[in-house]
């Protein structure tokens, strides 16, 4: 079981593994800044919204958090199509890919329970 209670954001492993994937892609993109900035640039400001994302939570009323918590699960899904892009335009290799894919599945994986801790329980879900 993750645990979702921690005095900082920098105390949940969500956050931690996050920071890494952040601080990896920024290593990774530096290889191809030149030939494409527009990517580069797209998979840093996704990994940093991921990061700062899961941080914001932390500071939040439990409604914003979960709308926070999606933004980040969706910037996390744009990273990962992003970091595929890469490989496949030659960019980054397969251990790079692989290295980035496991960190991303080890934030996703932590970032469920984080979520489901922070589901509004007074009244019914918007449609």
């Amino acid at each position: 079981m993750v645990s979702v209670a921690a005095p900082s954001h920098r105390d949940l492993p969500v956050w931690q593994r996050a920071d890494d994937l952040a601080q990896m892609v920024y290593r990774l993109t530096w290889k191809f800044m030149q030939a494409d900035p527009g990517l580069a640039q797209r998979m840093r400001a996704a990994a940093i919204s991921v990061a700062a994302g899961i941080a914001a939570s932390q500071r939040s009323a439990r409604w914003q958090a979960r709308r926070t918590l999606l933004a980040v699960s969706l910037a996390l899904a744009e990273l990962e199509y992003c970091m595929y892009f890469a490989r496949r335009a030659g960019f980054i290799g397969d251990a790079d890919l692989h290295r980035l894919t496991s960190l991303e599945g080890e934030v996703s994986h932590h970032l469920a329970p984080l979520m489901s801790a922070n589901v509004e329980t007074r009244g019914p879900a918007l449609p």
